[in-house]
This record gives C-alpha cells, structure tokens and sequence, in this order.
C-alpha cells in the first residue's frame, strides 16, 4: 500500500511527509512550487544553509543581521543610496566607482593611489596636511601657499610675480642668477 503523505492532525496542522505538523502547514523535505507564493508575514530560514535565487530577489526592503553577501554579479541600486549607520568599516578589493562620492566624516585611501581626473576644489576653511609631496601638472591658489617647515624648491621653471605687492623674505634670497626688469 501507499503510505500515507498529507497528514491533518486534530489541532488543524497539515503535514506533507510529516506524521507531526506543529504549524499551519509543514513541509519535511524539498518543495518545487512552479507558481506564485504569497505571504503577508515574512520568510525566515532558521538553518544555516544558503539560499539561491536564480531570477534575483525583488523587494520593497531587504534586512539581514548576518549582512549580505553576492559571490557572482553585482549589488545594482536604481534608486535611494548605501547608507552605513555601524562604526564599522568597508572594503572594496575592485575599487569605488560612482557619479558623486560624499562623506561627512572624511575619506581615507590607506593604500594605492587616488586619482582625479576631474579637480580638487576644498571649499572649507581648515587646512590640509601631506605627509608625503604633491605632485601637480598645474597648481592654483587664491589664499597663497604657506610651508611651515622645508623649502619650496623648483627645479625648472622660475618665480613670477605679475601682482602689484611686495615680497619679504626673512632669510634673505639665495639664487644662482637673479633678474629683475624692474
């Protein structure tokens, strides 16, 4: 004989291959479900085994106190923004890429090179310190430039003043040759 595989015990539960429901509705085994299903509650897996959807996931939020974790494609926002809320920090071993990049709490690039293919504007009134030397191709300044400590050496190139002021130097001027059309 068959056995028996939908069981209907005396509290109402339904069992499929189960002789003991104890809700609604259990399930001991695999499901396929070719259509829809519909929940007005939530989808909780209390296993620790891995889920795959091969038609993506589609929903109006998605939460997760284990994070979230994509081995193959890309994390795609059409709208709204990533948000991080932790005091923890973020790695990407591919790089940052988007049309605008903003913090309120600084940036830091411990590693590698940042490179800009656009300008550096800073629009704040604080100052900013480098370690190591800037290199530029060009450099621009409204407020002049200020070296507390070190030389400002040129090694091609000269000094030009086009302004109207004057310039102090308190160590004096060490030159090989100086010119003035003055």
């Amino acid at each position: 004989s068959t056995p028996s595989f939908i069981v209907l015990n005396r509290d109402g539960f339904t069992g499929i291959a189960t002789r003991t429901p104890g809700t609604a509705l259990a399930v001991s085994g695999e499901a396929n479900i070719t259509g829809t299903i519909n929940t007005q509650g939530i989808i909780k897996s209390t296993n620790t085994a891995t889920s795959s959807f091969s038609g993506g996931i589609s929903s109006a939020g998605l939460s997760s106190s284990a994070g979230i974790v994509s081995t193959a494609g890309d994390l795609i926002l059409t709208g709204g923004k990533v948000v991080s809320t932790g005091t923890g920090t973020s790695t990407y071993s591919g790089g940052v890429s988007g049309a605008g990049l903003s913090s309120s709490n600084g940036l830091t690039v411990s590693t590698g090179v940042a490179l800009l293919q656009g300008g550096l504007t800073v629009s704040g009134t604080a100052t900013s310190t480098f370690s190591g030397p800037v290199s530029a191709a060009g450099l621009s300044t409204s407020a002049g430039i200020t070296s507390s400590v070190g030389d400002l050496i040129l090694t091609g190139g000269k000094i030009v003043s086009t302004g109207a002021g004057t310039s102090t130097y308190s160590g004096g001027v060490s030159a090989a040759g100086l010119l003035s059309s003055a």
